[in-house]
């Protein structure tokens, strides 16, 4: 097969307030792969199906000098985050083509090769949801809704809940 286009999410430039699509983030087409003959060094090759737009973003979009709690965005790479993918084709014996994956910091481009040291989930949905949910209320941002409030809140009859914000997926 010859090369096709993986188009990616490039973070461009820092922000100084809010982000501004085509600047502070830009929709790259140039980049190419070939699917039947990119090397996977014992990892994966995969298609993204869905992506987790999450609110600590905002706070990766710094200067990499600058600490924080998580890793700021390279800039000139494309953006990272959690997403669900089709695997195209394996080289790990734990994971086969056709599955679906749920894979923390990928790259936001059409497809990505997974290192075989990579973390990734294979998802089994043996109720047949939609995959979107699996980056939302099934993902990172309903797992820290449940730990948050079930774990370690551990809520007890006749007491008042106070949700400090209801906009992102979290607290949705």
């Amino acid at each position: 097969m010859a090369p096709i286009q993986n188009a990616r999410l490039i973070f461009n430039k820092v922000p100084k307030d809010f982000p501004v699509p085509g600047e502070t983030t830009v929709y790259e087409t140039s980049e190419t792969i070939d699917l039947d003959s990119v090397a996977l060094d014992g990892g994966i090759l995969t298609k993204t199906l869905y992506l987790s737009i999450d609110p600590y973003f905002r706070g990766r979009m710094r200067e990499e000098t600058k600490k924080s709690y998580s890793g700021a965005f390279p800039l000139g790479k494309p953006i990272r985050g959690f997403g669900v993918s089709l695997v195209l084709r394996s080289e790990r014996s734990d994971i086969k083509q056709g599955d679906h994956v749920y894979v923390p910091e990928t790259l936001f481009q059409e497809y990505n090769v997974i290192s075989a040291k990579h973390p990734v989930l294979v998802l089994e949905n043996k109720e047949n949801l939609p995959w979107s949910l699996y980056v939302g209320v099934l993902g990172m941002p309903g797992k820290t809704a449940y730990f948050g409030l079930d774990v370690i809140g551990k809520p007890q009859k006749g007491e008042t809940i106070y949700v400090s914000t209801g906009a992102g997926p979290v607290g949705a």
